[in-house]
């Protein structure tokens, strides 16, 4: 009788401490430079977005950042979409664009 209700507070116990596991599923935060200007003026020095990330539970976040195809060309009027992209540990992934316009 103390085995089968051993066996049945260890089965017990794994159920919960599985379900109260459900891990990380929260992605990371992506914060843009607040001083990026979206709209610029041709002919003039270029500001690049940058950004950072934190996450809930990593203690470290790192952003990339994915550049237009064409690299941007101040003397050259239109649009440019940078992607930043952050992954935790968990692979939560999350991302924010930021168009740069020149005119």
């Amino acid at each position: 009788m103390k085995k089968i209700l051993a066996l049945s507070m260890f089965i017990t116990s794994l159920c919960l401490l599985s379900a109260c596991s459900g891990g990380d599923t929260i992605p990371p935060v992506i914060s843009v430079n607040p001083d990026f200007v979206a709209t610029q003026t041709l002919g003039g020095m270029i500001m690049i977005p940058t950004a950072t990330c934190i996450d809930d539970v990593d203690a470290t976040c790192y952003v990339e950042t994915t550049y237009p195809t064409n690299w941007v060309d101040n003397l050259v009027p239109g649009t440019y979409t940078f992607v930043f992209t952050a992954e935790d540990n968990a692979g939560n992934v999350a991302t924010e664009s930021v168009i740069l316009t020149l005119n």
